[in-house]
């Protein structure tokens, strides 16, 4: 089996503790009640992350847990050349709430960081009506 084209490829695997994802929406997401976000991990240990926002300037942080098995399997390549290597999908919700982010206020950029050597980040969803991502990149601090 050969690798996937790369632009097929999504996740980033094995990111360092430490590297941040930096998600920005295309449209501000409010906190409502409930969860607001869901980060989503390729399960092949126990990745931890911390969460900010740009509501405070990232200032604000909470530990993305508890991780929910979501019963769903995919294929991830490490590199073009192995794998396929199959991970079960698991995902944190995430509430504004709990970053200091008032009731109905928005946010527009999230990011989430590293905290051990063990993530494999797959994504952010936002838990309302489908919201374009504009910009997601990986920064290493």
């Amino acid at each position: 089996m050969t690798a996937p084209a790369p632009e097929t490829i999504d996740g980033w695997a094995n990111i360092a503790s430490g590297d941040s994802v930096v998600v920005s929406f295309a449209q501000p997401i409010p906190n409502n009640t409930g969860p607001d976000l869901v980060l989503l991990e390729a399960h092949y240990d126990v990745g931890a992350y911390t969460v900010s926002t740009d509501h405070d300037d990232f200032t604000a942080m909470i530990v993305a847990s508890p991780w929910v098995d979501s019963g769903v399997s995919r294929d991830y390549w490490y590199g073009l050349n192995n794998g396929p290597y199959v991970a079960e999908i698991w995902g944190a919700e995430i509430d504004l709430g709990d970053l200091g982010v008032p009731p109905d206020a928005t946010v527009t950029t999230v990011r989430f960081t590293a905290a051990n050597n063990d993530c494999d980040p797959i994504g952010l969803g936002a838990l309302v009506e489908p919201v374009p991502v504009e910009l997601m990149t990986l920064t290493v601090e």
